[in-house]
């Protein structure tokens, strides 16, 4: 919780029509964010590159960005998930939205991680965390939607500068991985816009 300068207080009553609150002591401000899971917001999408590269789940448990029919489509290893946190301090105040980003694949939860500044791997998760108590997560980024439709961009909150991003396999070129990329806050870098396909 962010204080900006204003007192911590505590409802100790209610009588008739007024409430009384009681100040409670801080010996610091506190600047910790924390976020609830919005339980009325989940919603599936195909991910798309700029480069119209579908990311999936693949058969060695990594994301990748490739080419796919509209029947490879229609597997469950490619509509990944959303799910929207709610930032009760919004100290970010320019729209980004707290979420993560999971895929079901064989009734296992696998959700988009971060490991160092440029590593996103899929980490299995029994259930999304109902409550981070921390402004920084592994799986939290911070998603704001760019003028493109559709488009989107996803910052770290553990790597702040660092997005999701798109960058060619060099085992296999015709496939993309999905990574972290550094760029600056005004920057364009279409390596690193996100289209959400419904």
């Amino acid at each position: 919780m962010a204080t900006s300068s204003c007192s911590r207080v505590e409802c100790v009553g209610i009588v008739s029509d007024s409430f009384y609150f009681e100040a409670l002591e801080t010996t610091t401000d506190v600047f910790m964010d924390s976020f609830n899971i919005n339980t009325r917001s989940c919603r599936a999408y195909w991910v798309r590159s700029k480069d119209n590269k579908f990311l999936l789940i693949d058969h060695e448990q990594q994301f990748r960005a490739q080419n796919l029919t509209s029947q490879q489509l229609c597997q469950p290893e490619c509509k990944f998930k959303i799910q929207v946190y709610t930032d009760f301090e919004d100290v970010h105040g320019d729209k980004k939205t707290p979420a993560m980003l999971y895929v079901k694949n064989d009734d296992k939860i696998m959700v988009a991680c971060c490991r160092g500044e440029t590593e996103v791997y899929p980490e299995q998760m029994e259930a999304l965390p109902t409550r981070i108590e921390s402004n920084k997560h592994k799986a939290l980024f911070f998603m704001s939607e760019l003028t493109a439709a559709h488009t989107y961009e996803f910052e770290s909150s553990e790597y702040p500068s660092w997005f999701l991003g798109f960058q060619r396999d060099r085992e296999n070129p015709s496939k993309n991985e999905l990574v972290l990329l550094h760029k600056c806050e005004d920057e364009v870098d279409e390596s690193c816009q996100v289209i959400l396909c419904n």
